[in-house]
């Protein structure tokens, strides 16, 4: 979600967070607005966005989204159990998803 979300601009933001409540699923799940527009943020520059146990205890996803002609079409993740995450292997999940981001939105 936070992957799809990034590609809004501010006010599309606002609109869905107006819309939306910011609902906690788990400890992690970010409530607040502030920081979610944060991650929003990083998630933009870094063409991926990070789930941290935020929808599920024990699950990490990195997730990024995919687009043509300007629009969002689609997104797509990696969920793995947090305990199997080093940031060796985070680094190498990462530079696959951006790859993969780029090979599909060149062949859509």
């Amino acid at each position: 979600g936070k992957a799809v979300l990034a590609e809004f601009d501010a006010p599309q933001v606002e609109e869905y967070l107006a819309a939306t409540p910011l609902t906690a699923y788990t400890e992690n799940t970010i409530t607040n607005q502030l920081k979610l527009k944060k991650e929003l943020e990083q998630a933009k520059a870094n063409q991926v966005a990070f789930d941290d146990e935020e929808m599920e205890q024990e699950i990490y996803c990195i997730g990024a989204s995919l687009i043509k002609d300007q629009e969002i079409v689609g997104a797509f993740s990696i969920s793995l159990p947090k305990y199997r995450l080093t940031p060796e292997y985070k680094s190498t999940l990462i530079d696959a998803i951006i790859a993969t981001k780029q090979q599909i939105e060149q062949a859509l």
